[in-house]
């Protein structure tokens, strides 16, 4: 009767951990999406991981992480109404994509009233910030940050609702080198 009960408690800690380890962990793209406990005991930040490009950054655990692969990942938040969740009604994303070079041009699907580009520093590299105006009000916040030691930057770039684009600088700030 003993053991039946220890191997009841030993496959349910299996089912458990292997339930953990197929919903967090992606084995065709390497990224795993990890949620930390702040020292107050309360879940304020999950963390994306990038085994490829060997990066990792927060971002707030009421946005949506969504990894097409491993070089687009797409971080979004709703409206809500009570407890319903409005997906049509996107607030903001964040969209995190490893590009070849960095392109500065103007696109014709946004015209832009505005434009500033500035230095900064992410994760100890040299980076740029730019703040875009589109023509109509709308803005789009983007940082270019080159990957060490390959030819390849990560570019992450935030619209919608100028209110949450803080949630851009915090990624920023928060981003890691693993290699």
């Amino acid at each position: 009767m003993k053991n039946k009960k220890i191997l009841l408690i030993l496959i349910i800690i299996l089912i458990i951990l292997g339930f953990f380890y197929f919903t967090k962990y992606d084995k065709n793209n390497s990224e795993v999406i990890i949620l930390n406990d702040n020292q107050d005991g309360t879940k304020h930040l999950e963390t994306y991981s990038n085994e490829k490009y060997g990066f990792i950054f927060s971002y707030p655990q009421d946005w949506n992480a969504k990894a097409e692969n491993s070089e687009l990942i797409q971080l979004y938040n709703y409206s809500k109404i009570g407890d319903q969740t409005l997906s049509e009604n996107v607030l903001n994303k964040v969209e995190v994509v490893i590009i070849e070079e960095i392109n500065y041009e103007e696109s014709s699907d946004y015209p832009e009233e505005n434009k500033s580009i500035s230095d900064t520093v992410i994760g100890g590299q040299n980076a740029k910030k730019v703040e875009v105006e589109l023509i109509g009000g709308e803005k789009i916040n983007s940082y270019y940050v080159q990957i060490p030691s390959i030819n390849k930057y990560i570019s992450l770039s935030i619209y919608g609702d100028s209110k949450n684009f803080y949630v851009l600088d915090n990624i920023a700030n928060s981003l890691r080198w693993t290699k």
